[in-house]
């Protein structure tokens, strides 16, 4: 015989299996999902999750508007020769970005299709955002310098005092991403996390537009 309890509160339900026409051992196999209503958005991500998957759809949308804007301003600054190599940093910078806001949405499509967070999909995604972030501070500290705006080259120690500066940045999120990775998979959960980009969206649109 099979029932379903309520609470007072109907907060939760419980079912009460009872064996009560049989002196053997009842043996029973089952599985229980746990979903969060029957909507493709919210059916299997947790409350604090809702909404991330939307946000990351939008901002992909305007990260791939942003690169196609940016490739023709390449090939403008091409055609009358002054495509300097602090743009390309940009476009690199930019073009990874997208990389891995793309990636970071369809780690969300999956987990709201199967409930199943897939991790080298996240960090493979959080990695490509690394590399464009730290491309895009060093794109930021060239500019501060004036490189390719009022000077061509930077001085023997300014270069060396950037590199150690953005390879130690570099290193420094590279070991936290793994860290993270190590802690996740010996916890066997993954944290929840908000999208990839955070506002380095609108830092993309000042420097371009």
């Amino acid at each position: 015989m099979f029932q379903l309890h309520s609470t007072r509160f109907e907060l939760f339900r419980f079912p009460h299996f009872d064996n009560a026409c049989s002196q053997g051992v009842t043996t029973m196999s089952y599985t229980v999902k746990l979903t969060n209503g029957n909507s493709f958005w919210n059916r299997h991500v947790s409350a604090d999750e809702i909404g991330i998957l939307e946000t990351e759809i939008v901002f992909l949308i305007l990260f791939l508007y942003l690169v196609i804007s940016a490739a023709r301003i390449a090939h403008i600054l091409t055609s009358k020769q002054v495509y300097h190599t602090s743009f390309k940093i940009f476009i690199a910078s930019l073009s990874l970005q997208a990389i891995a806001t793309t990636i970071s949405t369809i780690y969300r499509c999956v987990i709201n299709l199967t409930g199943e967070h897939n991790k080298p999909l996240r960090y493979i995604g959080k990695g490509a955002g690394i590399l464009a972030e730290t491309l895009f501070i060093l794109l930021l500290i060239l500019l501060s310098k004036g490189w390719t705006v009022v000077r061509g080259r930077l001085s023997t120690q300014g270069t060396m005092i950037l590199s150690a500066s953005i390879t130690f940045y570099f290193v420094a999120q590279v070991v936290a991403l793994f860290w993270e990775a190590y802690v996740s998979i010996w916890n066997g959960t993954v944290k929840n996390a908000a999208p990839f980009h955070d506002s380095s969206l609108l830092l993309y649109s000042l420097i371009l537009f």
